[in-house]
């Protein structure tokens, strides 16, 4: 963590310790999703549900930080690991601010490179906290 003008900023492997939280909670629902469908559907191949769980997953994703972010400030992988998601001038985000947030973050998945700009940015900022004017700060 980083402390600038009376906040501290979350480094890389904190957030990416919280994202890979995230990320093993969205895989469990999208287990869940997938193992309901084949119950639902038995005779749809495992071609046929994993694409179908190739488009559910961004989808998922969307919904899960987004809902998460605008309404608490923080998933459970950023509560659990102590940090939230703020807007740069320290309130909250709200439901447009999460989406877009999100929605670049997926987008960044493209370029890897982006998802590690918190290592030399002043304010540990990846490029989607950047776009959206937010960022990722230790919860008091």
């Amino acid at each position: 963590m980083r402390r600038r003008q009376g906040q501290f900023y979350a480094g890389f492997l904190v957030r990416l310790f919280a994202f890979l939280i995230d990320l093993i909670i969205i895989l469990a629902v999208l287990f869940v999703v997938f193992v309901v469908y084949g119950r639902m559907y038995p005779r749809v191949s495992y071609l046929d549900a994993g694409a179908m769980l190739t488009f559910m997953e961004p989808v998922i994703a969307l919904l899960y930080f987004t809902a998460f972010e605008a309404g608490a400030g923080a998933t459970p992988g950023k509560l659990f690991v102590g940090i939230r998601v703020t807007a740069e001038d320290g309130m909250p985000v709200g439901a447009g601010r999460a989406a877009l947030r999100t929605v670049c973050k997926i987008c960044s998945f493209a370029f890897p490179v982006v998802l590690l700009m918190p290592l030399w940015t002043q304010r540990r900022q990846a490029l989607h906290d950047m776009m959206s004017y937010c960022v990722v700060e230790r919860a008091l």
